[in-house]
Formats: C-alpha cells, structure tokens, sequence
C-alpha cells in the first residue's frame, strides 16, 4: 500500500499576495507597507496583510517583516497573532478574512464580464450564509473587481 504525502499549502507569490490585498482593501502601498504610523486602522490592515503573507507564503516572519517595510520579528509576530486570536473570537470578521484569502487564492478576474459579475453579485447577495452587511460588502467588492 502506497501512502500518499499530505498535500502543500496552497500558496502565492508575496508581491501578488501583496498588491491583491492592497486593491481588495483599497489601500495606498505607501500607507500600509511603508509607514510607520500607528493608527489603528492602518495597524489592523497591516497586521491582515502579515496574517495573509504567513498563511499564503512560506515565508518566514523575518522575511515578512523585510517585505513589508524592514518591520522587526516581534512585531509580525504579534501582527500575526492579534489577526488569528480575533478570527479565533469573531465570526464574522473569520469569514471576512476567509473571503479575503479566497479572492487572492483566485488570483485577478480579467474575463469578469458585465453579465458574469451580475450573476456572482446576485449569487452573493442571494447566500444565506452571509450577513447582510457582508453580502453587501462582498457585492461591492465585486464590482469593484470589475471596474478594474
């Protein structure tokens, strides 16, 4: 009997992970990968981006940090945990960043043509699953996607 390996994570390169992230948060690369600011939502959109990168990569949290602005190992450390220990807590903001991860998993949506979106934002808005909020958020972001 022959036993398979498990499986590879599936994976990205990080400046496609990178500049994915950036479009599907609408965020200046200067603001979240440069800066050294400190202002809450800049931190969090900072600290999902390191969470994608360890999870999407196999890059290490020293390599992270070097990426995203020569941050140091304790800080993508604690990025990293601050964003899995509010997964671990919210549901709702599991499945935003679950929805996250899977839109940079697909990779860009170049043949997203007008009748094709406005079936994937009925399919959205029509699932159950979501939150209003959400389904509202993911719709939004699908023509957002769309116009490119």
């Amino acid at each position: 009997m022959t036993i398979m390996p498990a499986p590879l994570k599936e994976t990205r390169p990080a400046e496609e992970v990178i500049q994915a992230f950036l479009r599907l948060r609408n965020a200046a690369s200067n603001l979240i990968i440069d800066s050294r600011t400190m202002i809450r939502p800049i931190a969090r959109v900072r600290h999902e981006l390191m969470w994608l990168l360890r999870d999407l990569t196999f890059m290490t949290l020293e390599e992270i940090g070097q990426v995203l602005g020569g941050r140091d190992l304790t800080t993508v450390k604690h990025g990293v945990e601050a964003v899995a220990d509010r997964i671990a807590e919210d549901d709702d903001y599991r499945r935003e960043m679950l929805f996250a991860r899977a839109v940079i998993l697909r990779g860009p949506t170049p043949g997203l043509t007008p009748d094709l979106c406005l079936t994937a934002v009925q399919a959205v808005l029509n699932n159950g699953d979501l939150t209003d909020a959400e389904a509202r958020k993911a719709a939004l972001q699908l023509m957002e996607v769309r116009r490119g």
